[in-house]
């Protein structure tokens, strides 16, 4: 059976940047959005990101954001899935959400207001379960820029940069699967 999805007319442009076990640096990352843009893209949805960045892993992806705000293209990334992390002390707040999910936003919150930052490109997306409660799993912020070249979003004292941006269902979805090329099976994620 066929199936279209919520934006039948859209047109998809699929970017390679990992490598085959799924890993994909932030400069393979960033060459990626880079040959999406000069392809003609209007809009980059993705679904990797850097877990636990360096420094200058984070300010190279802020810098692609930052210049893909510019050119009115907007990214939507996941947060990540380190969430279980959070809780074991392996990957705490405030660097828990992977890179560029913790980028900035190209708008900010009003709750945000208290402690304000430069904007990027980026929509940072989480998961909830059926019951819309936060997935175990999903990454989630607060995060900081301040130990980096941009020195905002400051974090204790100060909120940091509120993370993620919005939650859509994440668990147990139904969905095409990389192992099943014809098939479809449940996958849980913030994907």
């Amino acid at each position: 059976w066929l199936a279209a999805g919520v934006a039948p007319q859209a047109t998809l442009m699929c970017v390679k940047s990992a490598g085959e076990e799924g890993n994909a640096g932030a400069v393979n990352i960033v060459k990626g959005m880079e040959w999406a843009v000069e392809h003609g893209c209007d809009l980059i949805n993705m679904s990797l990101g850097v877990a636990r960045a360096e420094i200058a892993d984070k300010e190279l992806l802020r810098h692609c954001c930052d210049a893909l705000l510019g050119a009115g293209i907007i990214v939507i990334a996941a947060a990540g899935n380190e969430g279980s992390e959070t809780m074991q002390n392996l990957c705490p707040i405030p660097n828990n959400v992977r890179v560029p999910g913790g980028c900035p936003p190209p708008y900010l919150d009003p709750d945000q207001m208290e402690n304000p930052g430069e904007l990027s490109s980026v929509i940072c997306v989480g998961a909830v379960d059926e019951n819309d409660s936060v997935a175990s799993f999903t990454s989630h912020g607060p995060v900081t820029w301040e130990n980096t070249e941009y020195g905002d979003y400051p974090y204790q004292p100060g909120i940091g940069l509120i993370r993620p941006d919005v939650c859509a269902p994440g668990v147990m979805i139904w969905s095409l699967h990389y192992n099943h090329i014809n098939d479809y099976d449940y996958g849980s994620g913030t994907s």
